[in-house]
């Protein structure tokens, strides 16, 4: 090769990487200038609606959008999402970060203020109907990370037979796809039955598609106490987890028929299993009940010290092996039903209890002769 020949190459081969920068670099500042500008703000506001429109079903309204190319964020002041003229979701702001320039999809989503009004009848969320809420969907969220700041959200079921209200929502990221949730109040209702909570906590709450749970939560009523962790992995959905329930009974009374009363405790450790929907919470009980029913005549039932197995299900639950003393001996009881009370079973035996004090008892049927010497 010609001695003179390799410099001039060398040479080209600079101009080349020079050229090729220089396009680089105008094209960077050219697209900054260009997200910039209010005319392309506002193009990709209507772009950006009418995409959510066609995936959401539902009518879209986003305002004071701004995009950044270093680093790649997308800024909304504010975005309503309407259900037949009425308000279903509103943020008061909003914020994308995303992964390798976009490449890598939405890192975190922050929302700013966000309230929502969503109802569900016959088991079908009204709102939204664009969307799939299988049971694979939350393997589909855009994003990896969620952020909120002071979140209210109210789910209205059956034309408010049942509502749930969570408001003063807090999720504050700790890690990728982790974070650290407050609530505020939490209000459940039923009918006219009510049971609220304040300053409800979960910890390592995880929204992803490789796992859905919290490492602890802890939720306190006047129904009672309810604490420990739950999660739910993986495409076949298995659950796992501890849970530690502590119920005051007297709270339920409410829930059956005016005729009735309901008293005592019911503790139970739980152990979480099971796959999909044959999600099962097993573990030992303790419980004390006392029942009242107002007919003829009141009847008090009275179960102290009872102990077994207590199963909880997607149908329902049931009481397994239990045992309790009565009248000198001890009452077996086994019991199954499901969440609405109106498909019952129980199976009660007895052993080496007094007959005599059975009678003799307000459950049983004395007579004169009832422990005549």
């Amino acid at each position: 090769m010609d001695e003179g020949q390799a410099p001039r190459k060398q040479r080209r081969g600079l101009r080349r990487i020079i050229a090729y920068g220089g396009m680089v670099l105008a094209l960077c500042v050219g697209l900054s200038v260009l997200v910039r500008l209010p005319l392309f703000n506002i193009w990709l506001e209507h772009f950006l609606e009418g995409q959510l429109e066609a995936s959401l079903g539902e009518d879209v309204e986003v305002e004071d959008l701004r995009l950044s190319l270093l680093p790649l964020e997308l800024q909304i002041g504010s975005m309503s999402v309407s259900h037949k003229g009425e308000p279903a979701i509103e943020v008061d702001g909003l914020k994308v970060d995303f992964d390798f320039y976009g490449l890598g999809g939405i890192n975190t989503l922050h929302l700013d203020n966000p309230r929502a009004r969503l109802h569900v009848e016959d088991g079908k969320l009204v709102e939204l109907p664009g969307l799939s809420w299988g049971a694979e969907a939350v393997e589909r969220l855009p994003w990896d990370t969620l952020s909120i700041r002071q979140g209210d959200f109210e789910v209205d079921i059956d034309g408010g037979e049942r509502v749930l209200t969570l408001a003063e929502v807090d999720l504050l990221p700790t890690g990728h796809g982790v974070g650290d949730a407050k609530i505020g109040k939490l209000k459940m209702r039923v009918g006219t039955w009510e049971q609220e909570a304040e300053d409800v906590r979960l910890r390592g709450l995880a929204l992803s598609k490789e796992i859905v749970g919290a490492e602890s939560m802890l939720l306190e009523t006047k129904l009672g106490r309810l604490e420990g962790g739950v999660a739910v992995e993986g495409s076949a959905h298995v659950w796992s987890g501890e849970m530690k329930v502590a119920l005051n009974l007297d709270e339920l009374s409410p829930l059956l028929s005016e005729n009735m009363s309901l008293s005592g405790k019911f503790e139970a450790d739980l152990t979480i299993g099971g796959t999909g929907e044959g999600f099962e919470a097993k573990g030992p009980m303790r419980s004390t009940v006392h029942l009242t029913r107002e007919k003829r005549r009141t009847h008090h039932t009275e179960l102290e010290e009872l102990a077994g197995t207590f199963v909880l299900r997607r149908g329902g639950f049931s009481i397994q092996d239990a045992k309790t003393p009565w009248y000198g001996g001890e009452l077996l009881v086994e019991a199954e039903s499901n969440f609405q009370g109106d498909e019952v079973k129980l199976w009660i035996g007895g052993k080496k209890a007094s007959l005599e004090e059975v009678l003799k008892s307000e459950s049983g049927f004395p007579t004169p002769w009832v422990g005549m010497q």
